[in-house]
């Protein structure tokens, strides 16, 4: 594989804007250190050669383009001195040192990757799903960063934090596969259980097991204070963080100095020393935003002399966010006492005690962590996770480090501790205020079902994951969101209840007992285990704060799937905590009541990762699951209710081992005699699975459109017209496409583009209705608008418009 490395050359060459623009660096009128400088390079490095880092126009074109720029009385940047190079992966190390070295080289970096979106299915870890980590959960107990990684980035995609301190155990479980890089380490490690705990608040896996960091995404570079002499600085330790990142990137320094002469306790700020505050103001000045702890000794820094040339008027103001810390008694409450030192000079705070994190001792050992250290870290997340949402939103665009500071330090985005003004520690950063300031939109899938006829339903999330329901009709079009009835108007308590960020499940039944009536129902994951809300044509409707299910029966943040086999039986099927599909089965008519115990269908496979399962009921008392597995399988089972054990049998397999992506949640389809299912492979292919229940086989998957690469997360659709099944899914350019095939089989045709005026996010996905006229799809805009388009034949579609 190879990288690109961008390169800018300094002005003044007079190089031609063309491939192989070094051969003109034997022009006499430059300098010869410049072309004896290239052939070194080249000697080191063989065929390297620059090509123009802007070859999509012509170079007339975009001298254009410079002149226009001038019009508006600035002096443009000239684009004529950048250059790509081609670069092994292996050697792309080696070359940015060669290329820095260079005399005409300004500047050399890998070309970053295009920003895609990732969610984080956390649910799984134990220690998150069982709400030990709190510095991840909601307001007032954490940061949020839950709500933030349903936000394109938020997971701290193309993200980068720099870690300075003394040791780190990295085979740990947590952080065994993460992108973890030791740029500058030297000597003996020591304090590896400090550096091990706050590896894992930042960048700990999303892997099934133990807890989850804020930014699993994220890369993170580690840095020794004991430099290449052997002696400790923090000051070069600084400097050589600060010149390894770049703009958008995150410093947390993991240090505190002494308050009393002759101790050796974390007390004050490390910036006390003026030469750690020089090397901190160059890497801010360099758009780095650093993290600082403002020490463990409870000190008024407000109240020495000899500190003022920390002080935000200070001449010297460093710009570093500085963050204090503050502890809640158990259980957990959001009840926040000052534990830290305090003052002016103090931005922010995190929890001080109660921190989840990885131990050194055994590769799965955890352990509270506590103090600044365990708040600066929590703080250097929430800024690596806030960065890495601009860059996913601007296309690369970052947020200065001024603007970082102010961001985190608002009191009316964050959670104020007990006596603010006395506490002096500012408040505790919530990024599900801080993205809702920026005009960050968080996105979930939609829930749908078709009522009958040409109507449907769906049930989706707001902001503050409450319930929200409408209606279609093609008579009267979309209907408004609908409150739940209350007998004199006030507004009830399940249209305020919070739940859990995931997909809705969503039924639609026409029943005869006890009464005639149609009724709906939707299952939402829940803080308190499984929750449902039901409403009918009679103006009834149930709770959803009373859960049917505890908190242990399937995890937090996974979707669920629903279906009705039979009048009054509901058989619902999830992901356990510990990362197994399970099913529950209750009567529809009191299911707070009747709900079973959750019954593992496959003590084998592990589902930790995937993003739901999907299950149809093909005909009365039969439900059919499919999910992918952790290793990109697709699984089939089948099911009978009543049956022989009351259970499912499974699973299936396919037989050519195309794997799939977990993180893209399936879709099946009932076509008659015959099972179709929808999956995305980790190649970004769409792939159309044929499942024949009698048999108890499944056919090789057919790949649905070669040319077209389906992003890898949100779920994808199945439907089907009088006489055609129709496949879709969102393209990695956040466009919807759809494909169609005869229902008896046969050949699909390309995956054609839906009409959208705005870009259509790919965490929300696809999700299709069949109903009489055809098909509706349900898709969400990266403005976080949902949208929806119909077709008659699978072929022409109405545009992708948003709901009104």
């Amino acid at each position: 594989m190879a990288t690109l490395v961008d390169v800018q050359l300094i002005e003044g060459l007079g190089l031609p804007y063309a491939p192989g623009a070094e051969t003109n660096l034997l022009d006499g009128a430059l300098d010869p250190l410049f072309n004896t400088a290239w052939q070194a390079f080249v000697a080191q490095f063989p065929g390297q050669t620059l090509l123009p880092l802007f070859d999509e126009l012509p170079v007339e074109q975009l001298a254009d383009l410079v002149d226009g720029a001038r019009i508006s009385g600035d002096e443009p940047p000239n684009p004529f001195v950048w250059f790509t190079l081609s670069v092994d992966d292996a050697d792309v190390d080696a070359v940015l040192l060669a290329l820095l070295a260079l005399p005409m080289v300004v500047s050399a970096g890998p070309r970053p990757a295009v920003f895609l979106p990732n969610t984080v299915s956390y649910g799984t870890n134990p220690r998150a799903a069982e709400g030990q980590t709190f510095q991840i959960r909601p307001s007032p107990i954490g940061v949020d960063a839950i709500y933030a990684w349903q936000i394109a980035g938020g997971a701290g995609d193309n993200g980068r934090v720099g870690d300075i301190e003394s040791g780190w155990r990295l085979n740990h479980e947590e952080l065994i596969t993460q992108k973890i890089t030791r740029r500058s380490v030297f000597g003996v490690e020591f304090e590896i259980n400090h550096g091990t705990g706050v590896a894992g608040i930042l960048v700990g896996a999303d892997n099934g097991v133990g807890t989850v960091g804020i930014v699993p995404n994220a890369e993170l570079e580690l840095f020794s204070e004991t430099r290449s002499n052997g002696i400790p600085s923090f000051a070069n330790a600084i400097a050589v963080a600060a010149a390894s990142l770049t703009a958008g990137d995150v410093l947390l320094l993991e240090g505190a100095n002494n308050f009393f002469a002759g101790g050796n306790a974390p007390d004050i700020l490390v910036e006390f020393d003026p030469a750690v505050q020089l090397q901190i103001r160059l890497a801010v000045g360099r758009g780095i935003t650093v993290i600082e702890p403002a020490g463990n000794g409870g000190i008024d820094l407000d109240a020495f002399p000899f500190l003022a040339h920390t002080r935000p008027e200070s001449p010297t103001f460093s710009g570093a966010v500085v963050v204090g810390s503050a502890t809640d008694t158990a259980p957990v409450s959001g009840t926040w006492f000052r534990r830290s030192s305090f003052g002016s000079r103090v931005d922010c705070f995190a929890a001080d005690s109660q921190i989840q994190s990885p131990d050194f001792g055994a590769t799965d050992a955890y352990r509270n962590f506590g103090g600044t250290s365990g708040a600066s870290a929590i703080v250097a997340g929430v800024a690596t996770s806030l960065q890495s949402m601009i860059k996913a939103a601007n296309n690369g665009g970052i947020l200065p480090p001024a603007d970082v500071r102010r961001f985190l330090s608002s009191a009316t985005l964050g959670t104020l501790p007990q006596n603010p003004l006395g506490a002096k520690i500012g408040p505790m950063p919530d990024l599900r205020r801080i993205t809702r300031a920026l005009g960050l939109q968080r996105i979930l899938p939609v829930g749908a079902a078709a009522i009958g006829g040409n109507a449907l339903l769906i049930v989706h999330l707001d902001a503050d994951n409450r319930i929200v329901r409408r209606h279609f009709t093609l008579l009267t079009g979309w209907g408004q969101p609908l409150p739940t009835p209350t007998s004199d108007g006030s507004t009830d308590p399940s249209d305020l209840f919070a739940l859990t960020a995931a997909q809705p499940a969503v039924t639609s039944t026409d029943e005869t007992n006890p009464i005639p009536r149609l009724v709906h129902d939707a299952f939402f994951s829940g803080r308190q285990g499984i929750h449902s809300m039901f409403w009918d044509s009679l103006n009834q409707s149930g709770n959803v704060v009373t859960p049917i299910a505890p908190i242990t029966a399937t995890a937090q943040g996974k979707a669920l799937a629903a279906v009705r086999p039979s009048e009054l039986r509901v058989v619902l099927a999830g992901i356990s905590p510990a990362g197994r599909l399970v099913f529950l089965t209750g009567d529809s008519q009191i299911l707070h009541s009747n709900t079973s115990t959750p019954v593992v269908i496959d003590a084998v496979a592990s589902y930790r990762r995937v993003a739901g399962p999907a299950m149809v009921s093909r005909g009365v008392g039969l439900a059919d699951i499919v999910a992918v597995e952790d290793g990109g399988a697709l699984n089939w089972y089948t099911g009978a209710f009543p049956g022989i054990g009351g259970g499912f049998t499974g699973p299936v397999t396919e037989a050519s081992a195309v794997a799939c992506d977990p993180g893209a949640r399936p879709a099946l389809m009932s076509t008659g005699s015959l099972l179709l299912a929808a999956a995305v492979s980790i190649d970004g292919s769409l792939r159309a699975f044929t499942i024949d229940p009698a048999l108890l086989t499944m056919d090789v998957p057919v790949e649905v459109d070669a040319t077209v690469s389906i992003a890898r997360l949100g779920p994808i659709g199945l439907g089907r017209t009088a006489a055609n099944a129709v496949i879709a899914a969102v393209d990695a350019q956040n466009v919807v496409r759809a494909a169609t095939r005869p229902l008896s089989g046969g050949t699909w045709t390309p995956l054609i583009p839906l009409l959208s005026l705005v870009p259509i996010s790919q965490l929300g996905g696809v999700t299709l209705v069949s109903i009489d006229l055809g098909v509706m799809a349900i898709a969400i805009g990266t403005n976080g608008v949902i949208c929806s388009a119909l077709t008659v034949d699978g072929v022409l579609w109405s545009p992708l418009v948003p709901l009104p």
